[in-house]
């Protein structure tokens, strides 16, 4: 973000990714992955990714790590890689794949666009959020054919009942 949008595009940034991974946080809440062990991986993921280039500069100012110009980029690189044993954990089981698949991408990603840290936080972010919908679709089909009901479908009712 630049001027006019705002003053202070660090902060807005902050903000912007606080509140995206709120709401994420929210879905992992309440509507936990098994074990509980998968939930608190994908939450420490989601935290990494949203807050990692101010904690960074945060815990080098303390004297906790030393900053190093890769710092953000393994931060987010252990995001990935903590999303992806979460997924390992949790059900259905072939969202591994997905979340492996995620994982390469993302990598790449941060190896060959490294000044663009904001934009790959905020890729993190958005695909954590992908691989939460794909796994409760995934999770709700696969219950539905357990049980013997038919995966509800949308009804044509327009828009606003959808909605």
């Amino acid at each position: 973000m630049q001027t006019p949008y705002t003053q202070q595009p660090a902060e807005a940034f902050l903000i912007a990714q606080t509140a995206a991974a709120g709401v994420l946080s929210a879905i992992v809440v309440f509507r936990p992955l098994r074990p509980l062990a998968a939930s608190l991986l994908l939450l420490s993921a989601i935290w990494i990714a949203a807050t990692a280039p101010d904690a960074i500069g945060l815990l080098a100012s303390l004297d906790v790590i030393k900053s190093t110009p890769t710092s953000l980029m393994t931060a987010l690189r252990l995001s990935a890689a903590l999303a992806t044993i979460a997924s390992i954990m949790a059900r259905p089981r072939w969202t591994f794949f997905l979340a492996l698949a995620g994982e390469a991408a993302l990598n790449y990603l941060v190896a060959n666009v490294p000044d663009s840290g904001q934009e790959l936080c905020a890729l993190h972010l958005a695909w954590f959020g992908l691989l939460l919908g794909i796994r409760q679709l995934a999770a709700e089909t696969e219950n539905s054919t357990a049980e013997g009901r038919p995966v509800p479908a949308f009804e044509a009712r327009g828009f606003l009942a959808q909605d």
